[in-house]
């Protein structure tokens, strides 16, 4: 027996192949049970096998399931995460569509009837949920903070951004699904989602300390670039940022932020930045800090050749 095209296959898919890929590769039923015997393929699920010899490891266990669920199914839940490489999963998990009961050792299997197009993908050959769709998913099983490192993890790779995964949330978290309660959570404590309502507090505080109302979103251009602040105090040389989730542990981005810091800073406007989760647990200390630090600089009428009105911000 010719087994090149069967070892052709099988290197495609994690030294898998299926019985109807052996078929396909023109060998006979005989051929395939008396192989199976002789411990020349190994069953791993139903129609699925594994060459011997071949190393065993989480990303085999994931196609073997893909490749035993298909084509009704996709890798979900942590393991999709895993497998967008974002975090490890405990389990294999697969959401299908088809209406037969799957039933696979190893692997646990949700059925829906609710999995569009905007939430199927294939990555690395695998069919497997949209890096939205499997943080939201994963909600059933991991904690808030989890679930919030993966997202972080996400954006910093460029899969996704705290603006796309929170609209598909919405899209996704009608009330008692599954899931919405800790995606809801994680945007929260981001600055995202209707949880907090980050920019309304920090007015509202600003208001409660007896100061006037600040400019929003000022437009500032500095050495050819075009930046906005979320609010300013321009005769006091004074800038509030609301800083979202974007500012955490995403390192391209830090690095980005300082040099936007940087170059306004030097210009003579001071930045002083706030977190959702200080807003929220400081309130009075923040609101304090504001207003000394409008006292120190008031009276200062300087020149402001760096604001520019009209200037739409990059």
């Amino acid at each position: 027996m010719d087994f090149g095209p069967i070892h052709e296959r099988a290197s495609t898919q994690r030294a898998l192949i299926t019985f109807d890929q052996l078929l396909d590769a023109g060998v006979s039923r005989h051929q395939v049970d008396r192989l199976s015997a002789q411990g020349f393929l190994v069953p791993i699920h139903r129609g699925v096998f594994r060459l011997p010899g071949s190393p065993l490891s989480w990303e085999q266990r994931v196609v073997a399931a893909a490749l035993a669920t298909a084509p009704d199914s996709w890798i979900s839940g942590p393991r999709a995460l895993a497998w967008w490489g974002v975090r490890d999963g405990p389990s294999v998990e697969v959401l299908t569509t088809s209406a037969r009961r799957v039933r696979l050792e190893g692997v646990r299997a949700h059925q829906t009837i609710d999995l569009p197009g905007v939430d199927r993908r294939r990555h690395r050959d695998v069919p497997v949920t949209s890096i939205e769709r499997s943080l939201f998913d994963s909600g059933r099983s991991l904690t808030h903070q989890q679930v919030g490192a993966a997202l972080d993890h996400a954006v910093r790779d460029g899969l996704t951004t705290y603006e796309r995964h929170q609209q598909r949330v919405e899209e996704l978290g009608r009330r008692g699904r599954a899931g919405s309660a800790t995606a809801q959570r994680v945007l929260t404590a981001r600055g995202y989602g209707d949880g907090f309502g980050f920019e309304k507090a920090m007015r509202g505080l600003l208001r409660e300390v007896g100061l006037p109302a600040p400019v929003r979103e000022l437009k500032v251009h500095v050495d050819g670039f075009r930046y906005r602040v979320d609010f300013a105090y321009p005769d006091s040389m004074l800038g509030i940022e609301c800083d979202s989730g974007e500012w955490h542990g995403l390192f391209h981005q830090v690095e980005c932020d300082l040099e936007r810091q940087n170059r306004i800073q030097k210009e003579g406007l001071l930045l002083m930045r706030y977190t959702v989760t200080r807003l929220r647990d400081e309130r009075d200390a923040v609101g304090t800090e504001i207003v000394e630090a409008i006292a120190r600089r008031a009276g200062s009428t300087p020149e402001r050749p760096w604001v520019f009105p009209d200037v739409k911000p990059a």
